[in-house]
């Protein structure tokens, strides 16, 4: 189960801040991207993340801090309880502060496991005085967390930039801004009976160019990411829903049990039932 509560006690700075903790080891969360920058600070237990359509993995722990730039695709997978802080800073309001600069001429690069600065600590003592402050709606505390956040993002245009190449920019940002609005349809659409071929033919391309361009920039082909966005969906039911496996298996896009129970032992190794019946036990040990 995942406590997952969302906060914006700066609504003129466009900031979101929350924190999550999951206590579910089996928690993934599909590739996807959007536009927001999102930093990613972890206070207890492990994340794994990864990035890109090379798959790059990271494992974060106590301490370390990875910034993940604005239509990069990733996905995240709690090997263990944790507890993360995330601050996700939207494109709009980036590019504002920094008169257009971000993502056309420059993009952040702040990776605490791989590359290691002298301001790394800075940024920790700012993330870790933010958790203890973000929640509060006193005005004091809502006016020192503007002042943070400030800090924060001065620090990161100052000291966390990476040059951009020419060459590539302008297609790879098409690209990319297709490709975000196919996900989004996927993620609306997912309980319904899309193909490979459906999407191909809404959005205009040949069924076998589009299957290399998604593999290409989501690192995986388009079925096992369908599956892996219907399994998610089926997985958060299991635990936080009395619906009986059938009803889960339609209700998540499987046509029928059978492919809903081969999909979801193949990837979490246990059966729709005993995965229920052993996360439950977990919930209520003495039932």
């Amino acid at each position: 189960m995942i406590s997952h509560e969302i906060i914006n006690p700066t609504t003129d700075l466009e900031v979101k801040l929350f924190e999550f903790n999951a206590e579910n080891e089996d928690r993934y969360f599909p590739p996807h991207w959007h536009g927001s920058v999102e930093v990613l600070f972890c206070l207890e237990g492990k994340l794994n993340i990864w990035l890109g359509s090379v798959k790059e993995h990271r494992q974060l722990k106590a301490g370390d801090i990875i910034l993940i730039n604005s239509n990069i695709v990733h996905s995240t997978q709690s090997p263990c309880s944790n507890h993360i802080f995330v601050l996700q800073i939207p494109l709009s309001f980036i590019q504002k502060l920094t008169k257009e600069e971000y993502n056309v001429s420059w993009m952040f690069n702040l990776d605490t496991l791989k590359n290691q600065k002298k301001n790394d600590q800075s940024l920790r003592e700012i993330l870790t005085r933010l958790t203890k402050i973000f929640k509060s709606q006193e005005l004091s505390q809502q006016l020192l967390t503007k002042s943070e956040l400030y800090n924060l993002l001065s620090l990161l245009v100052s000291e966390y930039r990476q040059i951009i190449s020419v060459a590539p920019k302008i297609n790879k940002m098409a690209t990319q801004t297709k490709m975000a609005e196919i996900m989004r349809y996927i993620q609306e659409h997912y309980k319904e009976d899309i193909s490979l071929t459906h999407i191909s033919e809404c959005f205009n391309y040949s069924t076998s160019y589009f299957s290399k361009l998604f593999k290409k920039y989501v690192g995986i082909n388009f079925t096992d990411y369908l599956t892996s966005i219907r399994l998610n969906h089926a997985q958060n039911l299991l635990i936080n829903s009395d619906w009986s496996i059938v009803d889960i298996a339609i209700e998540s896009g499987f046509n029928n049990t059978r492919t809903f129970y081969n999909a979801f032992t193949h990837f979490y190794k246990v059966s729709p039932s005993d995965y229920r019946k052993n996360k439950k036990d977990k919930i209520f040990p003495n039932r």
